[in-house]
């Protein structure tokens, strides 16, 4: 079976117009120089100019320019702006089994616990990802999670920690510990079986 993603890719021709209609629905409140929606999606250049000159001639955009240069944001007024939002939002670019097999690649993982956007919840989650293992090495976890943000079109926040300080920060009810753990979230990998 299909994931969403390739569903998508293949619904609206791309995986750069995924991105980047995911990205501006992801920030609907905020216009974008080219070279900010470039940085931030990792669409190639040439690509990027011909995906937003096709969603333009659609009132995909609402855009000005300021000093010769041209800012893009969501057209708040496009004729089909929620049923896209509930589409794009609620289709994970990336499976939970494939972040976990890039994740067991960091170290040596003993639970992983997704939240807010990661589990399609627009909650007030304090994070969307809590990492807990041993000799994790964080420049990986970061580039990871990078290439995730530019997929779902936003910034990810994220807590990685020991499992000895996980441990700890539990046993004595750690306000950020039971938020996590009493908030909506799906749990990918539980070595720790405290559940």
């Amino acid at each position: 079976m299909p994931s969403a993603n390739e569903v998508l890719n293949k619904l609206f021709g791309s995986p750069s117009k995924v991105k980047l209609i995911r990205f501006f629905v992801s920030n609907s409140d905020n216009f974008f120089s080219f070279e900010e929606i470039s940085g931030r999606t990792k669409i190639r250049n040439d690509i990027l100019r011909k995906e937003i000159f096709l969603l333009s001639k659609i009132n995909f955009f609402k855009s000005f320019k300021k000093n010769g240069a041209e800012k893009w944001s969501l057209n708040p007024s496009f004729l089909f702006l929620k049923p896209l939002k509930n589409l794009i939002l609620f289709s994970m670019p990336v499976s939970y089994d494939e972040l976990l097999d890039k994740l067991k690649r960091t170290g040596r993982l003993k639970l992983v616990i997704l939240s807010g956007v990661l589990i399609q919840e627009d909650n007030d989650s304090k994070i969307d990802i809590m990492i807990v293992g041993d000799n994790i090495a964080k420049g990986k976890v970061n580039k990871i999670l990078k290439n995730i943000e530019s997929e779902i079109g936003r910034e990810l926040s994220y807590a990685l920690m020991t499992a000895q300080e996980f441990h700890y920060r539990l046993d004595i009810r750690d306000k950020f510990i039971r938020e996590i753990l009493e908030s909506s979230h799906q749990k990918i990998l539980d070595r720790l079986k405290i559940f």
